[in-house]
């Protein structure tokens, strides 16, 4: 198995991102993903609510994989009153599935919502 990395996204991540939510989200353009991610990564999301992603980084500095983690007002069977977080999307490339870089995602997610 490859050595992975899990980190916060940042601006150099802006293309590979953009291609891999791309892939997870077909609907939306190459260019609307990049434009939304320009301002993720910038620090303002949409909406008012944080949000975060994190992406899994191999040894040769590819981009692997990412989750896109958020907190949200409310969501079924959760107490309205407290924010809860929620994955809004998770991907990780077809040649380096099943490693368990998929869990270490998730893993990062849940730990950054604990914190908020």
């Amino acid at each position: 198995m490859r050595r992975i990395r899990i980190r916060p996204a940042g601006k150099e991540d802006l293309v590979a991102l953009a291609h891999m939510r791309h892939r997870l989200w077909p609907d939306g353009s190459l260019e609307e993903h990049s434009a939304e991610l320009a301002s993720i990564l910038a620090g303002k999301p949409p909406g008012i609510m944080p949000l975060v992603i994190f992406v899994a980084e191999a040894d040769e500095s590819r981009l692997v994989g990412f989750i896109e983690t958020g907190l949200r007002s409310y969501a079924d069977g959760c107490d309205a009153a407290v924010p809860v977080g929620y994955t809004e999307g998770w991907y990780v490339h077809e040649d380096v599935r099943r490693q368990g870089i998929g869990a270490e995602l998730v893993h990062a997610g849940e730990q950054w919502a604990r914190t908020q």
